[in-house]
């Protein structure tokens, strides 16, 4: 009884002195700027050369005897001190808990907002800012509110801040959902193909993107036994590819994945022609 009766009052006194040090952290719960602004901490934020996912490192050491909870919203820009170069926004908020005179080190994960612009030059610092663009606010959201890979962050990105082809967005049914939310927000055209891209930094700094090919599902309809011949035209309607035909093998719709390397390719229109030697049976445009 006498050891029940301890047990019961230690964990009594744990449970108020922790939800002592919540309440004070809680009570001490202050985003990054106004942290700063207060001198309550320091806090040095600079570049580490990326352009998106871990790009930002930064040390904070907390300056009061107090436990502070730092936050770092959604939406945070870090801005470096060359124009020229690129603005990282935040996607998910940071929340961190420093202990009194605590020091931090660690790294946010931001996106480039700029494509055109060069990459921050790395060890230089950034200065903290809000996003203003609607578009790129509901995006984030989106981004917070649904379980999207972060591999299709960028691109989205892009998509919203420089009007980048919604096709840069891989069309598979893991990131359909994205790809037409991304197309409603911009009020670009949701494409029957994808344009994965080869995203480069050169010596300069400058992001350099490639597309590498494209790819999405063809379908149409046609009797049994009818032989299809398959072109790709340049815009002006030379053709360039053409692969040996294949005979169907049933009656009504035929779906495929179309993929075809372009590495290398002028920009521009194409299409790709589908007959059976003598009628079109259907035809799909594409850009690069």
């Amino acid at each position: 009884m006498r050891q029940l009766l301890s047990l019961l009052i230690f964990s009594l006194i744990y449970f108020i002195a922790s939800s002592f040090l919540i309440s004070r952290s809680l009570k001490n719960s202050l985003d990054l700027q106004t942290a700063i602004n207060q001198k309550k901490i320091t806090a040095e934020i600079k570049s580490n050369g990326n352009y998106s996912d871990e790009s930002v490192d930064y040390v904070i050491s907390n300056n009061t005897n107090q436990i502070l909870t730092i936050k770092i919203p959604s939406g945070t820009l870090f801005h470096p001190k060359d124009s020229g170069e690129q603005t990282l926004v935040l996607i998910q908020e940071n929340v961190l808990t420093l202990k009194s005179k605590e020091k931090r080190e660690g790294t946010f994960n931001a996106y480039c907002t700029e494509s055109n612009d060069n990459c921050p030059t790395s060890d230089d610092e950034m200065t903290l800012g809000r996003n203003t663009n609607p578009q790129l606010d509901s995006l984030l959201q989106h981004f917070r509110n649904n379980k999207i890979n972060s591999s299709q962050y960028q691109q989205a990105i892009w998509c919203v801040t420089d009007g980048k082809n919604v096709s840069n967005i891989v069309n598979n049914s893991h990131y359909a959902e994205l790809r037409e939310y991304v197309s409603e927000l911009t009020g670009q055209e949701n494409t029957w193909y994808s344009t994965p891209q080869n995203v480069q930094v050169n010596s300069n700094g400058s992001i350099v993107s490639t597309t590498k090919a494209i790819t999405g599902e063809i379908s149409f309809h046609c009797n049994k036994g009818t032989q299809v011949f398959q072109d790709v035209h340049d815009g002006n309607g030379q053709k360039l590819i053409s692969t040996e035909p294949y005979r169907t093998v049933r009656d009504g719709k035929i779906t495929y994945t179309f993929t075809i390397k372009v590495k290398g390719w002028d920009e521009g229109n194409y299409y790709v022609r589908l007959h059976d030697g003598r009628t079109e049976i259907k035809k799909y445009s594409f850009q690069i």
